[in-house]
């Protein structure tokens, strides 16, 4: 009986270390496996947050390049200050006003600055300046005015600066 004890004592003590053997190397292939698994998923993660933050830095650029177009429309070019021009004409003749213009003279801090002379009724001489001081395409500041009432019209000189490119 003591052998027959012994024996299975033996195959027992056996197949526990055949068991610890096998299982212990596998439990730690599985807890290898499942730490990288979860720093896969973590890079993951890390990957698509920075795929969406990239996806928003580039619509941001677009929105902002549209407006740092806009915001560079607003200047008055320096060499060549034709399309200010047309909108001086423009904004005397639908305020009703005859306009004249003196040569751009650059001053400092990159603007030009233009002597107006404005011919036409009071209403008219306002309706000119309320539309140079909001207009939504350049940057103007009136520095001077100075009036006179001639044969029911309003003669102006005015002085304005612009900030050009």
């Amino acid at each position: 009986m003591i052998s027959s004890n012994k024996s299975i004592f033996i195959l027992a003590a056996s197949t526990l270390l055949v068991i610890i053997a096998i299982v212990l190397p596998l439990l730690h292939l599985i807890q290898k496996s499942s730490q990288e698994l979860a720093s896969q998923k973590k890079e993951l993660a890390l990957f698509t947050r920075q795929e969406s933050s990239s996806e928003n830095i580039i619509d941001e650029y677009n929105t902002f390049k549209d407006n740092l177009e806009k915001i560079d429309n607003l200047f008055v070019s320096q060499s060549f200050p034709v399309e200010f021009r047309k909108f001086l004409d423009e904004t005397a003749s639908n305020s009703q006003g005859k306009m004249k213009v003196s040569a751009a003279k650059e001053g400092a801090d990159n603007t030009l600055s233009f002597s107006i002379s404005f011919e036409g009724s009071f209403p008219s001489l306002l309706k000119f300046i309320d539309k140079l001081e909001n207009s939504p395409s350049y940057l103007i500041e009136i520095v001077s005015l100075n009036s006179k009432k001639s044969a029911g019209n309003v003669i102006s000189n005015l002085e304005l600066i612009v900030l050009s490119k």
